[in-house]
């Protein structure tokens, strides 16, 4: 009968062990998929049109969401963007274009800044 509590009692221990180390890792997880996120946000940044200053130079309003499609995933890679919605925003005293964009692929969603250059007559 001792055998058989002693049994349970490490049964216990054990699963108490288990947990202990699965709550760890998944707060490990945890941080490892927030730094990723990150890293994924600052990938958008740094692709073009990621930033007011490295802004798409389109011709007209007209092309804007069609430039702005046209870009491959920042995550994925794959051309497959669909317009979420479609602003236009003063940054720094200039008026660009702000297209939100998300992937059909992935669902990885950035914006994509845009500037309208007209020809001077």
């Amino acid at each position: 009968m001792f055998f058989f509590f002693g049994y349970k009692l490490l049964l216990v221990l054990a699963a108490a062990v288990v947990g202990a180390f699965a709550a760890r890792h998944r707060t490990r997880l945890r941080k490892a998929e927030y730094a990723l996120e990150a890293d994924v946000e600052a990938l958008g940044r740094v692709a073009p049109g990621g930033t007011p200053g490295s802004a798409l130079e389109v011709p007209s309003t007209a092309v804007v969401e069609g430039r702005a499609t046209a870009l491959p995933c920042h995550v994925c890679g794959e051309v497959a963007l669909k317009v979420e919605e479609h602003s236009a925003r003063e940054v720094d005293g200039e008026r660009l274009r702000v297209v939100r964009v998300s992937c059909t692929s992935c669902g990885a969603e950035r914006e994509v800044f845009v500037r309208v250059v007209t020809a001077a007559s």
